[in-house]
């Protein structure tokens, strides 16, 4: 049998793959990650459950990204000053240090020449702040919607429902812009061209005084269009629910706060936030029982683990929503990565809905100086240590394992050519046979012929004689 040396480099090949894949950052570590679900039903999109006077409108859940009602959501129509949420949303970004005052009289008053000056400060011209608006909102989500100028005046500025709807999430979840919000006046200080002036929101919901006046609204801000009626962007929150509503097309005024608030008594009054995980506890069979502990075991002396969750995990729900209809199931990594070590699903009839994970933090004893300290990063290295370690013996075996291999290999290529040639040299049972007959021959001819010499002598010494005699008598 011919071994090539095709084979041997075909299992080098394969072991050095099998090398490759250990030292991946996948082989140790492979926690699941499963994005939160919403529970089946929720997207209410009945366009009968509300009577609005707007062309287009919805209602959307800030924290737990849910559509709770749209109509023709996905229409655009020309903005006006609703545009310039998404003007402040990008001047409020931690990266940028802008003058505030600009953008409270982006959003509080007329504020279309604010709305030049911000670009100009941002990007260094409105042109160039209108493309980073674009793609801004393009990162977003937002699919239908087009910017032109950064106040929204322009024609060519055409936003649907459903972006803004994403806009106004993504400006309610920074502190300053909800700050904004809240506040009733401003105060704009003097400066060379203006003696101070305030400020005063546009938003009627907000004022008690008003005939719209809506307890739940946090505020919002008003866009007129050039022939595309009222347009409406406004937030509310109750009993921890966050809500954007937004509405556009409308024939009045008076129609846009009517229409927000229909909305938001429609959400608040249909939906619920649950905590299924608020009064959760992680029962002890979970971790006496689990693989996590093997991280731990050796270290138990001086490292306690404590692990901990988001017990304010909520999901929105119908209000008449039964929420022991709920189970949990705990699965903890056999190998951690990092400080997660495991995850909590929510199950909902034995199907998943939503997920949140189990992170560690440990208490490491210092016996020497007999102080505490919290230190995750002990047990990080730990396992980072241990895990090494199994690379190091895997890779070992490896390489004992491919030098057998290789090892078996030569043996038995060798002793193939050697078995070769004991059969070539080696003569058989006939030729033997030929060789003892040759042999015997041999011998008896040897024999034959010392006889015949013995014999020859004494034939000549008689000969000899008689020839002596011979002349003798002569």
């Amino acid at each position: 049998m011919k071994i090539r040396a095709s084979k041997i480099i075909n299992f080098i090949f394969l072991f050095a793959l099998l090398f490759a894949f250990i030292f991946s950052n996948n082989f140790i570590f492979e926690p699941k990650l499963v994005e939160a679900a919403t529970i089946p039903g929720m997207n209410a999109t009945d366009t009968d459950a509300v009577s609005l006077s707007s062309s287009s409108a919805i209602l959307y859940n800030i924290d737990e990204n849910q559509v709770l009602y749209e109509k023709n959501a996905h229409q655009t129509y020309q903005p006006g000053g609703v545009a310039k949420v998404l003007t402040a949303d990008i001047a409020f970004s931690p990266s940028l240090m802008v003058d505030q005052n600009l953008i409270y009289y982006l959003m509080m008053d007329a504020g279309s020449d604010a709305g030049t000056m911000l670009a100009n400060d941002i990007a260094g011209s409105e042109d160039v702040f209108v493309q980073q608006m674009n793609e801004y909102a393009k990162s977003l989500g937002c699919e239908n919607s087009s910017f032109a100028d950064a106040s929204g005046n322009s024609e060519n500025t055409l936003v649907s429902a459903y972006d803004m709807a994403l806009i106004g999430k993504d400006a309610y979840q920074k502190s300053k812009f909800r700050s904004l919000l809240s506040v009733d006046t401003y105060t704009l200080p003097q400066t060379d061209r203006y003696d101070t002036r305030t400020l005063w929101q546009q938003d009627q919901m907000l004022y008690t005084s008003e005939p719209y006046y809506y307890a739940y609204t946090t505020g919002g801000r008003l866009g007129y269009s050039l022939g595309d009626g009222v347009n409406f962007i406004a937030f509310a929150e109750k009993n921890g629910t966050r809500l954007v509503a937004v509405v556009m097309n409308a024939p009045e005024n008076a129609n846009v706060y009517e229409d927000a608030k229909s909305l938001f008594e429609y959400g608040f009054s249909n939906f619920k936030t649950c905590k299924p995980l608020e009064k959760f506890e992680i029962a002890e069979g979970y971790n006496t029982s689990s693989l996590m502990y093997d991280n731990f075991y050796y270290l138990t002396d001086s490292i306690q683990p404590t692990i901990s969750f988001d017990r304010n995990y909520s999901l929105f729900t119908t209000i008449d929503f039964d929420e022991s209809r709920i189970s949990e199931s705990v699965d903890f990594y056999a190998n951690p990565n990092g400080k997660e070590i495991g995850t909590i699903y929510l199950l909902l009839d034995g199907e998943e809905i939503g997920s949140t994970p189990i992170t560690v933090t440990s208490k490491v004893v210092d016996t020497s100086t007999a102080s505490d300290a919290t230190s995750t990063d002990v047990i990080i290295q730990h396992i980072e240590k241990r895990n090494y370690i199994i690379r190091v013996f895997i890779i070992i075996g490896i390489v004992i394992v491919l030098v057998l291999i290789i090892t078996l290999l030569l043996i038995h290529r060798y002793r193939t050519r050697f078995e070769r040639v004991k059969i070539h040299y080696q003569p058989s049972k006939a030729s033997k046979k030929e060789l003892a007959k040759k042999e015997a021959v041999k011998k008896k001819l040897a024999n034959s012929d010392s006889t015949n010499k013995k014999t020859g002598k004494k034939s000549l010494k008689k000969d000899s004689v008689r020839v002596t005699d011979k002349k003798d008598i002569q």
